[in-house]
């Protein structure tokens, strides 16, 4: 979130537009929980998942049914495939994963070209989850409350693949019409249980199964691929569900939540031709522009209001609009007192024509 206070959750969702199918759930959220996950979660109940073994093979299961993950201190991780390499707590290298191993809370694990297997001790006495993750490298805590919390870390640096703001203007105000979207790291998640992933602007809480976190020059990217996902970025947190993604940015990128002047977010349904906004900011403002650019390159631009400040003084806003054309690319961008604050977030739709008897857009505040 855009501070560190611990102030009480409020909750808004979409109302439901006559002939849509599905809704986007738009969740503005503050409460304990930080975009990256500073701030440890309430206490849940465990899902008891046990590990499941086969894919390791007979040799290996008996080994990892004799090794027992312990809460907030060790985690069972076993290579599933390809090539695993671990970086214990205080290690200089990396090294191979060839058995299961239990290994300290704050390890590196590389599964770039590979997967991982990993499986944490739950709150509940006996209980355990576990996930599978692959494709990039991350280090992995564990919370008191015993969600398990994977953190982005390595991949291509910013400075050689991301386009700079185009004047010191805008890079006070983190603005820039045109950023890129190239990938910097990411990590694909299968998992049961209470994991979170979190990227460089956003988190990702699992409901469900199967998402994948994606930080990008331009924001981090949430992919619902199965499930359910909550992704928070700031103090905007969106429930999605399978095939929505979210991308979100804040600025400056590097701030801490007491210090963060904004957080924007971009929610894509394009099977149903949905497209939610939200904004958190700490300012003065009592409205804001939001302007959406169609395949056509025409832009349409909408007053909306901010909430009240809440008690950290952060206001907020959620949207939700119906595409404006046919399929194709389109673009969102925010605007305060005339001026562009943050990044022009990039949007797909995909069907050809905008949803029958849908216009207009809805908001809260």
């Amino acid at each position: 979130m855009l501070d560190g206070a611990q102030v009480s959750s409020h909750t808004v969702r979409s109302r439901a537009l006559r002939g849509w199918n599905r809704l986007i759930l738009l969740t503005v959220a503050v409460s304990v929980l930080g975009a990256a996950g500073e701030h440890p979660g309430a206490a849940r109940a465990s899902t008891g998942v046990p590990l499941a073994l086969s894919s390791i093979g007979p040799t290996r299961v008996a080994r990892a049914a004799r090794l027992k993950p312990v809460l907030g201190r060790t985690v069972l991780a076993s290579r599933v495939s390809g090539v695993v390499r671990v970086e214990a707590v205080g290690a200089r290298t990396f090294a191979l994963l060839t058995r299961p191993r239990l290994i300290a809370f704050g390890a590196t694990i590389d599964a770039t070209r590979g997967t991982v297997k990993l499986v944490t001790a739950a709150a509940v006495a006996g209980g355990s989850q576990s996930g599978e993750f692959s494709k990039g490298v991350f280090t992995v805590f564990q919370e008191h409350s015993d969600r398990t919390v994977l953190h982005l870390v390595g991949g291509r640096p910013a400075k050689t693949v991301c386009r700079p703001p185009a004047s010191a203007i805008d890079a006070a105000v983190g603005a820039t019409s045109s950023a890129s979207s190239g990938v910097l790291r990411l990590l694909r998640a299968t998992a049961h249980g209470h994991f979170r992933t979190t990227g460089r602007y956003s988190a990702a809480t699992v409901r469900g199964t199967e998402w994948q976190t994606v930080d990008r020059c331009d924001g981090t990217l949430t992919v619902d691929i199965k499930g359910s996902v909550d992704t928070t970025t700031g103090a905007l947190t969106f429930l999605l569900k399978p095939g929505q993604t979210a991308i979100g940015y804040c600025f400056p990128a590097n701030a801490t939540p007491q210090t963060r002047r904004f957080c924007i977010v971009e929610v894509s349904q394009p099977a149903d031709g949905l497209f939610g906004f939200g904004i958190g900011l700490r300012r003065a403002a009592t409205s804001y522009q939001l302007c959406i650019k169609a395949p056509s390159g025409i832009e349409r631009c909408r007053q909306f209001l901010l909430s009240a400040p809440n008690a950290a003084g952060v206001r907020t806003s959620a949207v939700v609009c119906p595409q404006d054309e046919g399929a194709g690319s389109y673009s969102v961008r925010w605007l305060i007192s005339g001026r562009q604050i943050g990044l022009t977030l990039p949007f797909t739709a995909t069907l050809p024509a905008p949803p029958p008897g849908q216009s207009g857009c809805i908001s809260r505040p």
